[in-house]
């Protein structure tokens, strides 16, 4: 059941009722106990004590009469302040509440306002994060790919120099390759002063680097045999007035040459030799021979006549000299196709030396008589020979690429 409310007025009420229960009850044990007090008194004492006593007793009743209505009245003046002040209070505490209630309102209203711009604010942050999320995805993709376009660029780059690198190498490598390469044309001229002039119109002897002409019959006369950008290194002559079936020569592409023969370096030295072997038959080995950057090329030239110890003395004078590699071409008037003592014996000393023939098998024949006796054999690396075809003499030109 719901608890009902007492009201001021109410209490003000049964405080009275209270008070005026109070005030009887509090006369009436006065009473007995006057009476009880006068029955014994009359009992014991006079009528003139007893009235005496009576009227102390009338007295202490009326002051306690008067002391309790004024008690009674400041009990109740008190409860009326009270609930004045009760009355005030809560009417205070009421405004109090109101006020409260107000300004919880307002600060309801502030927080709710607040809160709306906080998650307005949130929101825009929110947004602005996206936004600068998308702008460093942008400038991260971005910079992938400029370091994308960088990389390729550089790998290009780094490709083209590659290939710039290997073409050059290569480049390098075959300018090594072509200034480390010497053609060597050895030809049995058949009398060197009847033939210059086919030689220094001839392109393929113009634009080799060595020319070792064989049987040249020349004089020792100091007649000169000049040919355009060569130098005749080397040359033995007949070894009479008269011309004979002997001589050779050795050319050398001027600008081979260092531009003096003192210099401090060895592989610019160059040093030259010739002699003429003749034995008691008339026959000859002529020799002309010179080194350069510790490599000797001979021109030689074996008479038909020729026995074959001087023909054995004459390379054992050319293999006496100092060199790293050695080359002897010429005319050996040795049939390299036909089997003979003198031709073993050739190829046996060649062999003993590391000295090989340079022309590949398929060359059968130098002369217009179907013969092999000119040859080229070298300790040298070769890349390429064969025999050139002119009508300088009826032996054919052969050549050799060293490396």
């Amino acid at each position: 059941m719901p608890r009902h409310t007492v009201t001021p007025e109410e209490r003000a009420e049964r405080r009275r009722r209270y008070m005026r229960e109070y005030q009887r009850n509090r006369r009436q044990s006065l009473q007995v106990e006057t009476s009880e007090t006068e029955t014994q008194q009359r009992n014991s004492m006079s009528q003139a004590e007893y009235m005496r006593e009576y009227r102390r007793n009338r007295l202490r009743t009326a002051e306690m009469e008067v002391i309790a209505t004024v008690e009674a009245e400041n009990i109740n003046t008190s409860r009326a302040e009270y609930m004045r002040e009760y009355r005030r209070r809560r009417q205070q505490i009421t405004e109090i509440e109101v006020v409260e209630t107000v300004e919880a309102e307002n600060i309801s209203n502030s927080r709710a306002e607040y809160m709306r711009e906080y998650r307005h604010r949130c929101r825009l942050t929110a947004e602005i994060e996206v936004v600068q999320a998308e702008v460093v995805r942008a400038q991260v993709i971005q910079a992938e790919v400029v370091e994308t376009e960088a990389a390729e660029t550089e790998e290009e780059s780094h490709n083209s120099r590659a290939e710039y690198m290997r073409e050059y190498r290569r480049s390098r490598q075959s300018r090594a390759i072509e200034e480390n390469e010497r053609v060597l044309i050895s030809h049995n001229v058949q009398r060197l002063r009847a033939h210059i002039n086919q030689i220094t119109s001839d392109q393929v002897y113009l634009t080799s680097d060595i020319i070792l002409c064989n049987e040249t019959w020349t004089l020792p006369n100091n007649e000169e045999y000049d040919i355009p950008n060569f130098t005749m290194i080397s040359r033995i002559d007949s070894h009479s007035t008269n011309a004979r079936v002997s001589g050779s020569c050795c050319y050398i592409r001027s600008s081979l040459l260092p531009s003096t023969n003192n210099s401090n370096d060895d592989s610019l030295v160059y040093t030259t030799s010739s002699r003429m072997f003749i034995d008691e038959a008339g026959g000859s080995t002529s020799i002309s021979l010179f080194i350069l950057s510790s490599n000797l090329y001979c021109s030689i030239y074996v008479s038909p006549l020729c026995q074959l110890n001087t023909l054995m003395e004459a390379l054992e004078f050319v293999v006496s000299h100092t060199y790293m590699h050695i080359t002897i071409a010429g005319d050996f008037n040795v049939d390299f196709t036909k089997e003979s003592i003198k031709k073993t014996t050739l190829l046996q000393f060649m062999n003993n030396r590391n000295m090989t023939t340079t022309l590949p098998n398929t060359i059968q024949s130098a002369t217009s008589q179907n013969t092999l006796i000119d040859n080229i054999f070298s300790t040298m690396p070769v890349l390429d020979s064969g025999r050139y075809i002119s009508l300088t003499s009826y032996h054919s030109p052969l050549w050799a690429k060293f490396m």
